[in-house]
């Protein structure tokens, strides 16, 4: 955060810079400190950045509480002229609660990929994680991936995975824990714009694990 220098040396500040070193300074001034999770719409989760289309200008991810207990999505692509452009604004896309192992994340995976991650392993009897692949494709951000786990806390054969290549279709589906069944091969579904990914978008091959 800003510190106040007791003196400065080297060039003088312009008259502009002046004014923008004291509206930071005023700014952090009154803003108290931190007591906790902030659940106001538009705070920041998490931010990645990445050059995920290779063209030498920084894209960036940003996650921020959206709805309740729900977190948006944005996409910006890097323009060397004009810095970071807005490619997608995905309201309410994964979920976000408020306690220990709910928080949503971003993990980068490749030079021209990342994951978009939600889970809820804090509370509950049935746990899950879900990780979605984002990857730059022929000009554009595709849902590329999609993997899928939960355990029961109470039955430990019960829960398994569920992992989708979106840009092939294959996959493998995992039943139960101690006594596992596991299924491989190629489903229907397909790589699609990220622009079209909406909460609870899930592989019908996962249906036997999700539900749905």
């Amino acid at each position: 955060m800003y510190k106040h220098p007791c003196s400065v040396s080297g060039p003088k500040m312009g008259a502009g810079a002046l004014i923008l070193w004291s509206a930071l300074s005023a700014a952090q001034a009154q803003t108290p400190p931190s007591t906790g999770a902030d659940e106001r719409p538009g705070t920041l989760i998490a931010v990645l950045s990445g050059d995920w289309n290779n063209d030498g200008a920084p894209d960036a991810a940003v996650l921020q509480r959206g709805g309740d207990a729900f977190a948006d999505l944005l996409v910006l692509s890097g323009d060397p002229v004009y810095g970071l452009q807005s490619y997608a604004h995905l309201r309410d896309l994964v979920f976000a609660g408020m306690m220990g192992g709910q928080l949503p994340g971003l993990v980068a995976r490749s030079d021209s990929s990342f994951a978009l991650h939600s889970e809820n392993t804090g509370i509950g009897r049935n746990a899950w994680m879900q990780d979605i692949t984002i990857a730059w494709r022929q000009g554009g951000f595709v849902v590329a991936g999609f993997t899928y786990s939960t355990y029961d806390r109470l039955d430990v054969d019960a829960g398994g995975t569920c992992d989708v290549n979106l840009l092939t279709g294959g996959y493998e589906l995992t039943l139960g824990q101690l006594d596992a069944k596991v299924q491989r091969g190629t489903g229907a579904d397909r790589a699609f714009p990220l622009t079209a990914l909406r909460d609870g978008y899930a592989p019908a091959v996962c249906a036997p694990l999700i539900g749905g």
